[in-house]
């Protein structure tokens, strides 16, 4: 038997139209998981042969326009970089972040850097 699992990280960054997917898959024979690889590898060479076209400053400009789960965080840009440099934690450097990224292990840096 394999199990497969995806997941799309669009929201958490406003990824909105772009390929930001992850598939994982667990099998416990290794000829299934070689098999499934192939096809996967096949799948994704005709994806990237073909992929969208989108200009960093484009993408840019669709974060700043974000509409939905998102909140202006108060956050200046010194604290911003301290979030992303010591936690991992990214949002637009006007400090607006979307909801679908805090989660209850980050949480704690936003609150941490804001007081």
């Amino acid at each position: 038997m394999v199990v497969g699992c995806a997941q799309s990280f669009a929201k958490n960054m406003g990824l909105y139209g772009h390929r930001v997917r992850c598939l994982s898959v667990l099998g416990k024979v290794q000829q299934q998981a070689m098999i499934v690889r192939s096809q996967l590898q096949r799948l994704a060479r005709a994806m990237y042969s073909s992929p969208l076209i989108r200009v960093k400053a484009e993408w840019i400009e669709e974060l700043k326009m974000q509409v939905g789960m998102v909140c202006y965080s108060g956050l200046n840009c010194k604290q911003i970089d301290l979030l992303a440099r010591d936690f991992g934690v990214h949002m637009n450097r006007d400090g607006h972040v979307s909801l679908a990224g805090i989660t209850t292990r980050n949480v704690y840096y936003l609150r941490r850097v804001s007081s």
